[in-house]
């Protein structure tokens, strides 16, 4: 298994991690310059290469005891089909998310994030009006939705410090 680890330039910043998810296989690298900016914020971006689900817990698992990174401080970030995954990991660790042009199939099961509400936070980023983002604000979950626009480390750093309020 995979995984691409962009850190900080210096270790002055609080540590505080972005877990992020998308689809199955290769990890679009395209796609990784879009939120390396928010490394010049202090974030450690780290993009997991996944084909089932069970490997996300393993790089997450890796990700606190190989590299340290305090669990307290990650958001687990999913986007397009990457973002079920990222719910449920979220969900089941208790850790704030950021769903980015989130690709949920049909009637897909928000009950992990909606049963208990108060346990999780987290934010939109959707070029269209977020049905997620309504969906869970009306089950109570705490969501800040943004919509996506360029630049986009910009548009993602201020869905982050939402998160985080």
């Amino acid at each position: 298994m995979f995984m691409q680890v962009l850190s900080p330039s210096t270790t002055l910043w609080d540590q505080q991690t972005l877990f992020v998810i998308h689809g199955p296989g290769e990890i679009p690298h395209g796609r990784i310059a879009q939120w390396s900016p928010l490394t010049d914020e202090g974030w450690t971006l780290v993009f997991p290469q996944w084909e089932a689900p069970a490997q996300l817990r393993t790089h997450l698992e890796e990700c606190r005891t190989k590299r340290g990174l305090d669990p307290a401080r990650i958001v687990i970030a999913g986007v397009s089909e990457g973002a079920p995954p990222a719910l449920e990991l979220a969900g089941e660790a208790g850790l704030p998310w950021l769903c980015v042009s989130p690709a949920l199939p049909a009637g897909y099961d928000l009950t992990p994030l909606t049963a208990v509400p108060q346990r999780t936070r987290g934010a939109v980023i959707d070029a269209a009006g977020s049905r997620l983002a309504a969906m869970l604000r009306d089950a109570g979950v705490s969501v800040k939705a943004v919509a996506l626009a360029e630049p986009f480390a910009v548009i993602a750093s201020e869905a982050l410090k939402a998160i985080y309020g």
